[in-house]
């Protein structure tokens, strides 16, 4: 059965010690992001071709596994849409899975994730591969401690390990506090290298270790004079362990600062900034002139919204005056690509790579350009598969808008069980889902909050309206001070459409959202005479809106 088979990923790069052209790979392993909604996600270990050994490429990942014929041989029966009973329960969806916050790799090159644990009340806590193929992975994270930081609210980048010596600093949640601990020493306890101010008013993310300084560079968010607007900085920590200092202010005026990064060199010191209402493009100034070019104008997304720190899209593999070779990920019409591009040719060579949604890169072979085998070395939820013969594939469909000639596009989930069927004349009930941001995007991964849905029965589409990010910038620019109208028609116009494909009951339309999405969802019911009933989690309701 063909299928969608969706995954974000975690890559670590090494290079390879050739000569070859092919060798584009850094010296060091980099940390990328992995979204935190996805569901259902594993570290896989991608085994590569090279002419000489070398260390096979760790890729984490959230997937929605490949289809199987159904396990099960009982008779099927005859039920309502909405009545069927699943395995997928409540409990199975809010405590099966442990969720990624983000990979690294130490200084031999052994994996270390963060994993959220729902059986800890969520715990952020650090885990190291084994030293040996087949040994079980070590926690790194004490039990006295968590790993998460608060900073902007929705957090990210929670942990840095230093190349140099493995010392590691996190942020504990508890106090938010930056502690330091070496993850090569057992018997190392984390000690705090920022101040107590008595309450978690002060939080840091997004870090970086300048071992020529001895420091450590990080976003401070300061809400000590005021929680409600906090004041953002890039500050730097010292790391000589004598005293605890107040980090020093090294940058600051601006409402919004992330990625702090040293050169090659520890000398020069880059960063992002950006107020209110400008934010940012991926551009290349021509030195000693004042002209600005793209350095590969694509109608795609190589970037995304930066809900949370320690997000990466791209990776600089060769950097010289004549080129840069950079490995890029991008996203057009709910799919996602790899390359190579080379801004010296204004070229960008797309990987061979059998997956469809992922963030970041993987390497490829010297011939073909690309993976030659993968194996799972850790999953989120190892029992997760059991369930597969429940699960709806997604099919990413394209609608029409308001606008004539204008589309929009979601992911639609049938009713999937093996031991159900409706009868023919009976058109299932259909859940729209509104997603945050409302800049976010939704993506067609496993998610067991839908599973949830379409395996008792129920129709889902997950739909990305006109300004989601993934579909280029005119399509996110159509809600500029349009919010509260292009989603709310184009959730309408979704719904309206299945119906009319023959995939939903006109009767029984239901929609939900969280956030942006509970907004749209609050004005869909408010304001438009197409859903029964819907459900707005922690919605936007304060917002005024103009017809």
């Amino acid at each position: 059965m063909a299928v969608l088979t969706s995954l974000n990923h975690f890559v670590s790069l090494t290079r390879f010690p050739s000569s070859s052209s092919s060798s584009f790979f850094s010296s060091y392993a980099h940390r990328l992001f992995l979204s935190p909604s996805i569901s259902s996600s594993s570290i896989r270990r991608f085994n590569l071709f090279s002419l000489k050994p070398s260390r096979s490429f760790a890729i984490m990942s959230s997937s929605t596994p490949h289809g199987a014929d159904s396990p099960h041989q009982e008779k099927t029966t005859t039920a309502p849409y909405g009545s069927w009973k699943s395995p997928i329960t409540a409990d199975i969806v809010s405590g099966a899975s442990k969720r990624l916050g983000g990979t690294t790799v130490d200084s031999r090159g052994r994996l270390v994730w963060l994993e959220s644990r729902p059986n800890e009340s969520g715990r952020g806590v650090l885990v190291m591969e084994g030293e040996k193929p087949g040994d079980e992975p070590i926690d790194i994270t004490p039990k006295e401690f968590a790993v998460r930081t608060l900073t902007q609210e929705y957090g990210g980048g929670a942990f840095r390990i230093s190349s140099d010596d493995d010392a590691l600093v996190f942020s504990n949640y508890k106090d938010q506090r930056l502690y330091k601990q070496h993850i090569t020493d057992k018997d190392s306890s984390p000690m705090p290298i920022t101040p107590d101010y008595g309450a978690p008013a002060v939080t840091y993310a997004d870090g970086v270790f300048d071992a020529r300084l001895n420091r450590y560079i990080t976003v401070r968010e300061d809400g000590r004079q005021d929680r409600s607007n906090p004041i953002t900085a890039i500050v730097e920590v010292s790391l000589s362990g004598e005293t605890l200092e107040e980090p020093k202010v090294l940058v600051s005026g601006n409402y919004f600062y992330a990625f702090p990064r040293l050169d090659p060199k520890g000398e020069r010191l880059a960063w992002i900034e950006w107020s209110h209402p400008n934010m940012l493009h991926f551009r290349k100034r021509i030195e000693n002139t004042n002209e600005v070019v793209s350095v590969y104008p694509l109608d795609g997304e190589f970037a995304k919204p930066l809900w949370g720190f320690g997000t990466n899209c791209y990776e600089i593999i060769e950097c010289s005056e004549e080129k840069n070779i950079i490995a890029c990920s991008y996203r057009q019409k709910g799919r996602s690509y790899l390359g190579i591009l080379d801004d010296s040719q204004g070229s960008c060579s797309v990987l061979d790579i059998p997956l469809t949604d992922y963030d970041n890169i993987v390497t490829l072979d010297q011939q073909k350009m690309k993976a030659l085998s993968s194996e799972i070395v850790w999953s989120s939820s190892p029992d997760v598969l059991k369930y597969e013969a429940f699960f709806s594939v997604p099919e990413l469909i394209e609608f029409p808008t308001e606008v004539p000639g204008q589309n929009a596009y979601a992911y639609y989930y049938p009713p999937t069980n093996p031991l159900y069927n409706a009868s023919m004349e009976e058109k299932p009930s259909l859940l729209v889902k509104s997603h945050g941001g409302p800049t976010a995007e939704s993506r067609g991964s496993l998610n067991l909050n839908i599973q949830y849905w379409t395996s008792r029965g129920w129709a889902y589409v997950d739909v990305n309206y006109g300004g989601s990010t993934g579909y280029g910038r005119e399509y996110r620019e159509r809600l500029l001070r349009q919010w509260g109208i292009v989603d709310v028609d184009d959730c309408c116009g979704c719904a309206k459409h299945l119906v009319s494909s023959g995939k939903a009951d006109v009767k029984r339309l239901c929609i939900s959202g969280g956030s942006a999405g509970g907004y749209t969802t609050l004005a869909s019911l408010a304001f438009r005479d197409v859903f029964k009933a819907g459900a707005s989690l922690y919605g936007v309701s304060n917002r005024t809106i103009t017809y």
